[in-house]
């Protein structure tokens, strides 16, 4: 669970919404778009001291500053949405607390940093090489999923990774 900018808790997959601002056909543009379009902001600087404030998809595409996990909440739905297999990951990132999307295509992994604002490549790097990201949880629109392994792990489709829970929306 999650807290908003109201100070409403919400379960984490709830902050994707099914949101896409704009068709796309290859993954690396929402992440082009968001380097240009989002400034990175921590929560107690925008929120007036909150520690700990997400922003959903659509929050974080109209807002125009935002900490790791909103940058990772929006370009994940937007990836979701788009058709891909991505989630947001939660974890650490050289032992400081730190959100980014891991995306899994043709069998593969990829470690997307939201967060990133210039220094693209051709190519997303694959999870195998970034020991850095120290994953705990991943999540989408339907799972959550925690690592019981090693938090060195690299890869996020191995035996240990437990799905803790799925979601499913309900129409009342």
């Amino acid at each position: 669970m999650a807290s908003d900018h109201n100070t409403d808790f919400h379960l984490a997959h709830s902050y994707l919404e099914g949101f896409e601002p704009f068709k796309v056909d290859n993954p690396m543009l929402p992440m082009l778009t968001i380097a240009r379009k989002k400034n990175y902001q921590y929560d107690h600087e925008q929120y007036g001291g909150l520690m700990e404030v997400w922003q959903s998809s659509r929050q974080s595409y109209y807002y125009p500053s935002g900490d790791c996990e909103d940058h990772a909440i929006l370009l994940t739905d937007w990836l979701i949405e788009s058709g891909y297999n991505a989630y947001v990951a939660l974890g650490k990132y050289d032992n400081e607390g730190h959100a980014w999307v891991v995306l899994f295509i043709d069998g593969k992994e990829y470690v997307l940093e939201a967060t990133q604002k210039s220094g693209f490549g051709r190519k997303y790097p694959l999870a195998s090489t970034l020991p850095k990201y120290q994953p705990q949880y991943r999540f989408n629109r339907t799972e959550f999923w925690l690592n019981t392994g090693s938090s060195k792990i690299t890869q996020y489709a191995s035996k240990h990774w437990k799905l803790m829970s799925r979601y499913s929306k309900q129409v009342l």
